[in-house]
């Protein structure tokens, strides 16, 4: 059995009223129902003893339900009240509902209706008593506690706490609403306050700190924790909330403190009286290699010997005694990894507590290694820019030399540094590139930071010299100058363009000059055919293919050569099957079992695949294999024909090598042409089947 259902029945129907009693006990042993006939009689009831429910017919002999209602609420605006009446109307029903009835229901002769009267009674008691509690333990919490309506983030129910915290009564800061307490202050917004109620409602419970206004205007902080609710069905957020302005004060002097010490290059610390760390810097945890933690409340002799602390004891005794400054001192420190390095230490006196109690001292230590080591690495830059084989100098803002390499001298003709120092760079050129520089190099410097490209620089001797010429500004107005003396690179430019121009002219004769003539015997040769059966004839269309050939393969070495174009992903396996239909492959067989894909030139490895798979045809007969597949870095193509003979595998890359009676002997070398231009490596050895494999390497694959 629960907790008892204590229920009066007010109406002057007495035989039903004790009807409706006996169904409603009997239903529920929890139910206790007194009955009386009139509404002055139900509230003298009231004040006699206290009821969980009041149930009431709306016309009474002395007033109707409404009224007792407006009545019961004004001195019990908990307790649930359920009209109960056979006069109901859309009026009364209204009316009922204005006045704040807990549920409104119409009699009937159906025991239905007692059933749902017994658990409209029940539900509402129910509700009646958890809202008690509810209330209660709202109440009794220390904290703030707020209920938010996740749709406009306004208060559905507040604690006295949380009112008092912000001086408010409780219904007051109700009826003010949410915004009263928010600033208006970006980021801290009302709008944004929403948003962060939304939030907990859609990801869950949060926590962070956000400041408020108290009712005479000051800012309070306080921490607030945000839990989704769903009370019956409906979305809302409790927020738990604490005050934290003396927190906040403190992190924020804090967090003042620490960063100004923070943008100390050097290390810095506070020690309290008992030289133990109370605060050190970023410089002072990333240089000791020891954790924040570690550092504070630990004792100076966790980083500095007893030699040193006895030494001058931070200067304590001095300090002491009312110098407001100590003297440097130096001493050696040891990181958290055992390294010791020298280090210099200045201590100045924390000023003195109310009572005048000595409170500590703050200092600043100073790595003495990090300035002998910058030291020693100017040294050996200098030592460096000295051994360099570029010529190197120094311009001061006045762009006149403060310092010369040896190499820079030697690159201008001099015999003598000091021919340099005191003079501007202009000494180094002649009138025209003066005016470039004036118009052009220079302000592109200033305003770029840097310049590099290609000068025309005078000697001693006033020859001039092709250079290649880099300029960088530092930060306090100095240009560092590197210069290279190009002029061998020039020569072999200009070679390599004579060359160049030489093979586009042989391109053109072996393209027009010898292929026309060529064309006009293979024609000849066909009306030959026509008349004649002679197995001359067929000797010499096999040595005009042959000569087709060559010509075909000399002009690809002559225009491509080494050269490719862009690259893109390659299928090599779907290429192999394309190059395969383009070659005059016989009774061959072709096995494709690469799944690579590559970055390449299709156009060019194309032509290296039709190339190999020519030349195992040729070498292998009309019945090779031909096979191509994956390598680790690579791909390779391997036939079953007799191979390549092992004095012959650094030879048939060679141009005009070849064993076969109708070859050229350039295919195996645009192979190699093109696998250079590439990037990649090309080797032959003998296949599993005792042929030839050509394995491809270091090739990109496509990701």
């Amino acid at each position: 059995m629960g907790e008892p259902l204590r229920v009066l029945y007010i109406d002057d129907e007495v035989d039903l009223a004790e009807s409706v009693a006996a169904f409603l006990e009997r239903g529920d042993d929890r139910f206790e129902v007194e009955t009386v006939p009139d509404a002055s009689e139900g509230l003298d009831r009231l004040d006699a003893r206290e009821f969980d429910c009041l149930v009431s017919e709306y016309d009474l002999p002395d007033g109707n339900g409404v009224e007792l209602l407006t009545t019961v609420r004004e001195t019990r605006p908990a307790l649930p009240f359920v009209l109960f009446t056979g006069a109901g109307s859309e009026e009364v029903a209204s009316d009922a509902i204005s006045a704040g009835v807990t549920e409104y229901l119409r009699k009937g002769s159906d025991p239905e209706r007692y059933r749902l009267l017994r658990n409209r009674i029940s539900d509402a008691v129910d509700r009646g008593r958890a809202e008690r509690e509810y209330r209660e333990i709202f109440e009794e919490v220390p904290d703030g506690i707020v209920v938010h309506d996740v749709a406009d983030g306004e208060f559905v129910d507040v604690n006295e706490e949380f009112a008092r915290m912000f001086g408010y009564e409780r219904d007051d800061l109700l009826a003010a609403g949410f915004e009263r307490i928010l600033p208006d202050e970006p980021p801290y917004t009302p709008e944004r306050a929403r948003q962060r109620i939304r939030e907990a409602a859609d990801d869950g419970p949060e926590t962070f700190d956000w400041p408020g206004v108290t009712s005479d205007g000051e800012r309070l902080w306080v921490e607030v924790h945000l839990t989704p609710l769903r009370p019956r069905g409906e979305e809302r957020v409790l927020a738990v909330v604490r005050e934290c302005t003396t927190r906040k004060e403190r992190e924020r002097d804090l967090e003042r403190y620490q960063t100004v010490i923070d943008t100390v290059p050097d290390m810095a610390y506070v020690l309290d009286p008992d030289f133990r760390f109370a605060l050190v810097n970023d410089a002072m945890v990333d240089v000791t290699g020891y954790p924040r933690e570690d550092l504070l409340g630990a004792h100076a002799s966790l980083l500095f010997d007893d030699e040193a602390i006895d030494e001058g004891e931070w200067n304590r005794d001095r300090l002491r005694s009312g110098a407001r400054e100590s003297e440097r001192l130096e001493t050696r420190l040891e990181t958290a990894d055992g390294e010791r390095i020298p280090c210099e230490i200045r201590g100045d006196l924390l000023p003195r507590g109310g009572e005048g109690e000595w409170r500590g001292t703050t200092g600043i230590i100073r790595d003495v290694t990090e300035r002998k080591e910058r030291e020693r690495k100017l040294q050996a830059r200098s030592a460096a820019m000295d051994a360099s084989i570029d010529g190197m100098a120094i311009l001061d803002a006045d762009e006149e030399y403060v310092f010369v390499n040896r190499a820079h001298v030697d690159c201008y003709g001099y015999d003598d540094p000091d021919a340099f120092l005191g003079e501007t760079w202009r000494m180094c050129y002649g009138p025209e590139e003066l005016a470039r520089f004036e118009e052009e190099i220079m302000p592109e410097l200033f305003e770029q930071g840097d310049w590099r490209g290609e000068t025309v620089g005078v000697r001693a001797d006033g020859s001039t010299f092709p250079q290649e010429l880099s300029l960088s500004l530092t930060d306090d107005g100095r240009v560092i100058c590197v210069v290279r003396d190009v002029t061998e690179r020039k020569r072999r430019e200009r070679g390599l363009e004579r060359q160049n121009e030489q093979l586009e002219q042989f391109a053109r004769v072996v393209s027009h000059d010898l292929r026309n003539p060529l064309n006009v015997v293979e024609g000849r040769l066909e009306l030959a055919r026509e008349e004649s059966e002679s197995a001359h004839l067929d000797s010499a269309a096999d040595a005009l293919d042959r000569c087709l050939t060559l010509v075909d393969d000399l002009l690809t070495l002559a225009r491509e050569g080494r050269r490719v174009d862009e690259r893109e992903p390659v299928d090599l396996g779907a290429l192999a099957e394309d190059c395969w239909r383009t070659v005059d492959t016989a009774d061959a067989a072709l096995v494709a079992d690469a799944t690579r894909t590559v970055r390449a030139d299709r156009s060019r490895l194309k032509q290296l695949l039709e190339n190999l798979m020519r030349n195992a045809v040729e070498h292998g007969g009309a019945g090779v294999t031909v096979a191509i597949g994956d390598l680790e870095n690579g791909f390779y193509v391997a036939d079953d024909g007799p191979g390549v003979p092992d004095d012959a595998a650094d030879e048939v890359f060679e141009p005009g090598y070849s064993t076969a009676d109708d070859g050229t002997g350039f295919g195996l070398n645009i192979v190699a042409e093109i696998a250079e231009a590439h990037g990649w490596d090309v080797a032959v050895a003998e296949s599993p089947a005792g042929g030839a494999q050509f394995a491809i390497t270091g090739v990109d694959a496509d990701e």
